[in-house]
């Protein structure tokens, strides 16, 4: 039953990005591997403007979409947080080799992190995990077992894989199977700043699990914030609310920036 769920959660699209276009531009798509040899494919864009924030994002992707499509986003994060942004394929998505499972991509987002504290050396108080939707559930799990890093970003996050469901029924009989338990991991994550964005309207992960997530991180970390950004749906927060979006982004970074 919990195969199923997976199955659900994850839904890699057709590869919007080749090998050959991976291999003409080794300096944006990259590879690593997971401790079990799985690839991870991977890009890094570099903020290169002025007042660079000192800061590198490691952005988890939503379900449906992988680095080819995602990229002018990580192009704008760049842009507007003034750090570099990392973003990767969970296996199964791109070029990223094996089976999409929750397991798997817990290994991936693990890979990238080893890849830029250690091969980069990047200090863990400089990194912010961002994830959105699916994403949130990878970037929750990361930051519930690394202490002191720069910051946590969920937007239009999920409580539970299986909570996302609409039948109250069918959600409890399968909660001894659930995945992405972002309820639970949450509570974890006590000595960094989180901020939680989401829409009011989403059709996809309902408002209220941003409200749940905020108020469960509240009553362990007095530095979280949300943003409620009223008739945004699950997709179109950037195109709808762009100014107040990056603005907040922007306000979240400079005081990530100032850790110690």
């Amino acid at each position: 039953m919990g195969s199923s769920i997976e199955k659900a959660a994850f839904q890699p699209p057709n590869p919007e990005y080749t090998r050959s276009v991976a291999e003409k531009n080794k300096d944006r798509f990259e590879e690593c591997k997971t401790t079990s040899g799985l690839k991870v494919s991977f890009i890094q864009s570099p903020y290169k403007g002025p007042n660079h924030s000192g800061l590198s994002v490691l952005f988890c992707h939503g379900n449906a979409v992988d680095l080819g499509t995602g990229f002018p986003f990580f192009i704008a994060l760049s842009r507007e947080m003034k750090a570099d942004v990392f973003a990767f394929d969970y296996s199964g998505y791109g070029l990223s080799s094996g089976t999409p499972t929750e397991t798997n991509s817990y290994a991936c987002v693990d890979a990238i992190f080893r890849h830029m504290t250690e091969s980069l050396k990047i200090p863990r108080q400089r990194i912010v995990v961002f994830g959105q939707s699916l994403g949130s559930g990878i970037a929750t799990d990361l930051a519930a077992r690394q202490r002191g890093l720069g910051g946590l970003i969920l937007m239009t996050p999920l409580t539970t894989a299986v909570s996302v469901m609409n039948s109250a029924v069918l959600s409890f009989m399968l909660s001894p199977v659930d995945r992405f338990t972002n309820k639970d991991k949450i509570k974890k994550v006590v000595d960094y700043p989180i901020l939680i964005v989401h829409g009011t309207e989403d059709e996809v992960v309902p408002f209220k699990h941003g409200q749940q997530l905020y108020e469960l991180a509240l009553s362990v970390n007095k530095a979280t914030k949300c943003l409620w950004l009223q008739g945004c749906g699950h997709n179109n927060i950037p195109s709808m609310k762009g100014p107040e979006f990056y603005r907040e982004l922007s306000d979240f970074v400079a005081l990530a920036a100032t850790k110690p």
